[in-house]
């Protein structure tokens, strides 16, 4: 029975996964601004924000969205703690891995980009051995500065309640 509602509510996911488009996600105050004025940070889709400056962003994570995520941010210095989910399809089967966060420090400035990167598995293999053991780089666009990620000594639940 609960094999069914999981392999239900992944199929759901999916749908929405595959609806869904890249995003654009201003995390400043007051007015819009151009982009002289903030600085903004790039993820994949695989990569999502669990906490920025400690404190949950929503829209910056989940699996409703699809392409890469831009985050809009006023100029100073955040603490991203981000993972790594990806859905794997396996035949008729499907899985979700997901790693347990790590942490990405940027000094963001006005008019900057800058991306989080990650070694992209080649199969599924390779996918559970990032999954158990994830890292990244914040990377500066400009200057092509690479800044890797630190442990956060977070760790996530685990089992089968923690992926309902």
């Amino acid at each position: 029975m609960l094999q069914s509602i999981l392999k239900a509510a992944s199929a759901f996911a999916l749908m929405f996964l595959a609806a869904c488009t890249g995003s654009k996600l201003p995390l400043y105050d007051g007015a819009k601004q151009s982009v002289a004025q903030i600085a903004t940070l790039t993820m994949p889709e695989q990569i999502d924000v669990a906490r920025l400056n400690g404190v949950e962003v929503k829209g910056a994570s989940g699996l409703w969205t699809h392409g890469d995520k831009v985050l809009e941010l006023a100029p100073g210095r955040y603490e991203v703690l981000a993972y790594y989910r990806e859905v794997w399809n396996l035949g008729d089967e499907h899985d979700v891995l997901r790693s347990d966060p790590v942490l990405f420090v940027l000094d963001a400035q006005a008019g900057k980009r800058y991306r989080l990167e990650y070694q992209r598995p080649v199969g599924y293999q390779d996918a559970q051995r990032l999954a158990a053991h994830f890292s990244g780089a914040l990377v500066d666009e400009a200057t092509g500065t690479r800044t890797p990620s630190r442990p956060s000594g977070v760790r996530f639940p685990t089992g089968v309640i923690a992926q309902v």
